[in-house]
């Protein structure tokens, strides 16, 4: 089974979708016989799989280039797929970094507010602190003000009672042998 051999390069850079490409590849592969030819890893037909060696060495050559740009476009896909996955590779890459470095700097703004917060309650408890032993100094001295001025009370009231012979009321009751309250 002949047929008609159409070539599908294109003509320039610009011109090339890869669709149609794709789809005169589709076409060219269906309008072959029932089983491709023979094709070695550079591309070359090898063996006497050829349904076409009968026509001559033109078609065996243009079967070789039609095959050689199938291997191209194939390959060209390829590099594309692994361009376009490792593009978007770099991009999460770069997107997990920046959230990283967000996250960093976040954190470091909590900790900084945290030190901030922390030396102004160290402060204020200092300063409490610190006015709790004011306030204490004072009742320590109030205290020590009244034990004076009831020593001088004390002092003044024993030298009266020693000027007088009188014993005070609150010692009577111990010092005396009856249960009364009168001066012995």
């Amino acid at each position: 089974m002949k047929g008609k051999i159409v070539a599908f390069a294109p003509s320039s850079s610009h011109d090339y979708d890869e669709d149609d490409t794709h789809n005169r590849v589709s076409s060219f592969l269906q309008f072959s016989t029932t089983s491709p030819p023979n094709i070695a890893d550079d591309g070359m037909l090898r063996g006497t799989e050829n349904p076409w060696a009968n026509d001559g060495d033109w078609t065996r050559i243009e079967l070789e280039k039609r095959w050689a740009l199938i291997k191209a476009w194939e390959e060209n896909e390829k590099a594309k797929a692994d361009n376009k996955a490792h593009k978007e590779l770099c991009a999460v890459a770069a997107w997990e970094s920046s959230k990283k470095a967000s996250l960093e700097v976040k954190l470091k703004q909590i900790e900084e507010e945290y030190e901030k917060r922390k030396g102004e309650y160290e402060e204020k408890m200092k300063n409490k602190a610190a006015e709790i032993h004011r306030e204490a100094e004072e009742r320590r001295a109030q205290v020590e003000a009244e034990k004076g001025e009831g020593m001088l009370k004390l002092e003044e009231a024993a030298s009266n009672f020693r000027s007088s012979g009188y014993v005070p009321h609150t010692l009577r009751c111990r010092l005396c042998c009856c249960c009364c309250c009168r001066p012995c």
